[in-house]
């Protein structure tokens, strides 16, 4: 079987389109060194500078909200469009790269004022990930976060595929695009108002047929740009997908919530009402929280003693935060539990 030449290329797709979502909720690409002494720009690649190596990161994002007692959180993104489950060399990878950048800065004498950063680690996928790298991440703190479940994104992951597919029906025999020109396609479409410090995207440099391509992944990512990450029960992080901008939709400063399994993926329902993410999980990943106590539904401060989670976003407009509050019904870790064990079963099936 040939090997598909595109892969990489997806992959780096879909790492500037999840760039460019969550710039629009919370985040703020990183794209140059700049004055950032943590950074390094080396042969046309940013690369964070570590204790031991330097390391090619080509999307960051910064944190625009850290909370106190807590340097600026820095979101190191890797993705993979893999057509089989992502590995643990992978997770190993990662794992050593968010070890050496968080060791960088040193307390020494009459050295250059460096800021420090909360360095954090988040790997998406188009597929799941295999039983060995969830493992690996539960216990090193990668995040890990699956899109294959994810229902109100799989527009985007179907206009990823479609990239290159009709090079691929020629017999592979028309060279590929160099994946930094698609970069700064793509950044010059997602993210126009952005100074990169960089030569512009050149045309010519990329085929009539690949722009073609390029901009429905782009039409595709506006389309559907409504992504906020959050935690679950203040602890397992997750990557939420909404249907609309939350700022449309009208909600209370505080919304009661219920989560749902189904074949085409998992949904955040509001009470007796409206779809309002949907997201995936890693199974295996969910349940060593679960069991580890960390996703125990909190108690809340009320008279009836009700057990019950909750989850933040964060909405920024101009100046402005707001904060939406999500409270989850007090089974919902029960329901995740018995849907993963029944997701399970119909696999086998």
């Amino acid at each position: 079987m040939a090997v598909d030449p595109y892969r990489i290329h997806r992959g780096a797709i879909l790492e500037e389109v999840i760039l460019y979502i969550l710039s629009r909720n919370g985040y703020l690409p990183v794209v140059k060194a700049g004055n950032d002494q943590s950074l390094d720009f080396y042969k046309g690649a940013l690369r964070v500078k570590g204790r031991g190596s330097q390391h090619q990161i080509d999307a960051i994002a910064d944190a625009r909200y850290s909370p106190p007692f807590c340097h600026q959180q820095r979101l190191l993104i890797e993705a993979k469009f893999l057509s089989k489950n992502v590995g643990l060399n992978v997770i190993r990878n990662a794992t050593g790269v968010i070890k050496d950048v968080s060791e960088f800065w040193v307390p020494v004498e009459d050295a250059p004022n460096l800021k420090r950063y909360h360095y954090m680690y988040g790997v998406f996928s188009k597929t799941e990930f295999s039983k060995p790298s969830q493992q690996y991440a539960f216990a090193h703190d990668v995040y890990l976060l699956p899109l294959e479940r994810n229902r109100f994104f799989k527009p985007i992951v179907q206009a990823i595929a479609n990239f290159g597919d009709a090079e691929l029906d020629k017999t592979l025999k028309r060279k590929e695009p160099k994946p930094k020109n698609i970069r700064k396609y793509l950044r010059k479409r997602l993210l126009p108002s952005v100074d990169f410090g960089e030569p512009v995207f050149r045309p010519g440099s990329l085929s009539s047929d690949h722009l073609t391509s390029l901009d429905d992944i782009v039409n595709a990512a506006q389309a559907k740009n409504h992504g906020y990450m959050t935690t679950l029960g203040g602890s397992f992080p997750v990557f939420l997908m909404a249907e609309k901008d939350l700022r449309s939709m009208n909600l209370d400063d505080q919304t009661e919530v219920e989560i749902y399994y189904d074949q085409q993926g998992w949904e955040i329902r509001q009470r007796h009402g409206r779809t309002l993410f949907s997201f995936d999980l890693p199974d295996e990943l969910f349940q060593l929280y679960a069991k580890s106590g960390n996703l125990s539904a909190k108690k809340a401060i009320q008279m009836k003693g009700e057990k019950m989670a909750d989850f933040d976003i964060l909405l920024y407009s101009e100046n402005r935060v707001e904060v939406k509050k999500f409270i989850l019904s007090e089974d919902w870790l029960e329901n995740i539990t018995t849907s993963l064990i029944r997701a399970r079963l119909e696999t086998f099936e």
